[in-house]
C-alpha cells in the first residue's frame, strides 16, 4: 500500500489486538479507518480521529496549532523512558 501510494509519512501496521490496546477501545467497538494518532514526545497520546470528520486535523493552520507548541516540548528524560 505505501509503495502503490508512494507514502511519504510514516505507515504503521497492526494486529487488531495490539491497536485496540494502544488506542484504548474495547474490542466491541467498530474500527474506523483512517486512525489519526498525534503522540507528544513523551509518548503520550494528545489526539485521536478514528476515522470521523476532525477539522482540527483537515486543515492546515488548525494542525499547526496544535504541533507547534508539542514540538517545542524538550524531550523525555531518557532515564524515564519505559
Amino acid at each position: 500500500m505505501v509503495e502503490s501510494l508512494q507514502l511519504t509519512c510514516p505507515v504503521g501496521y497492526s494486529q487488531r489486538a495490539g491497536v485496540d490496546s494502544f488506542l484504548g477501545r474495547s474490542g466491541t467497538e467498530m474500527l474506523s479507518i483512517p486512525q489519526i494518532v498525534i503522540i507528544d514526545r513523551a509518548g503520550m497520546i494528545r489526539v485521536v480521529n478514528g476515522g470521523q470528520t476532525n477539522s482540527t486535523l483537515e486543515d492546515i493552520n488548525s494542525l499547526r496549532l496544535l504541533l507547534e507548541p508539542l514540538l517545542k516540548e524538550s524531550p523525555p528524560n531518557s532515564k524515564s523512558r519505559i
